[in-house]
């Protein structure tokens, strides 16, 4: 029996074929953690990004005590450890769905995130 997928489907069909033909493990991957605090940590989307020194750069949506929602910024130069993490933004504001990327010429960082206001939401660019 043939089936026929529409176009719009078609990359997802290939990854899901794919991904069950691999057993869906990575062999020797290294793994490290990058919130180590006292409490548990309720974390949402992160992003990451490597710059022209392979140094490895992350942001991450993060519940803040005391609630509210913020992102955070940490890095890590192979083979030292992650920085501590560091607010990006205003700390008044809630902040969410966090985006990296690095300028690779010169190596600048940018964040993009959703920044809740009293009346609205907007979104911010944040840049080192």
């Amino acid at each position: 029996m043939i089936f026929s997928i529409p176009r719009r489907l078609s990359f997802l069909a290939l990854f899901c074929s794919i991904w069950t033909q691999v057993e869906a493990q990575w062999s020797g991957a290294t793994v490290d953690t990058l919130t180590r605090d006292s409490y548990r940590d309720e974390v949402g989307p992160q992003s990451f990004a490597v710059d022209i020194t392979n140094t490895l750069h992350a942001v991450w949506q993060r519940a803040k005590t005391g609630g509210g929602w913020r992102v955070f910024y940490s890095r890590r130069a192979a083979p030292s450890l992650w920085t501590t993490p560091s607010e990006v933004g205003d700390s008044t504001l809630m902040a969410f769905t966090p985006v990296l990327a690095i300028d690779k010429p010169g190596n600048k960082r940018y964040v993009v995130y959703r920044a809740s206001y009293a009346s609205s939401d907007e979104i911010v660019v944040a840049q080192d």
